[in-house]
């Protein structure tokens, strides 16, 4: 992701992405605009917060404003795992 220099926006958001946001992403020196609003994020480097437009709201990221209520961030993280083959899961398109 670090040659994406030209990178203004991301939106990642509405994903049920969990876990860390890479300081890599926000280290990109062209992104103006990072989205990653209603996931489940647990912790997001400073520097994100240094980047022009950041929408963090509603993930389960401790002293920010605004997140998920620690009950649903711990459910979330918490879930059995998803077994494809019960649920008719699909891997991604094949490579032509």
């Amino acid at each position: 992701m670090a040659a994406m220099r030209g990178l203004q926006q991301l939106d990642v958001a509405h994903n049920q992405l969990w876990g860390h946001i890479p300081e890599g992403v926000c280290a990109l020196p062209g992104l103006r605009n990072f989205t990653y609003s209603d996931n489940y994020f647990c912790t997001q480097p400073q520097r994100c917060l240094h980047i022009r437009r950041v929408d963090d709201r509603r993930n389960c990221i401790a002293g920010r404003p605004d997140q998920r209520p620690a009950d649903q961030c711990l459910a979330f993280l918490h879930r059995p795992p998803v077994h494809c083959d019960d649920h008719g899961c699909f891997g991604p398109p094949p490579h032509y």
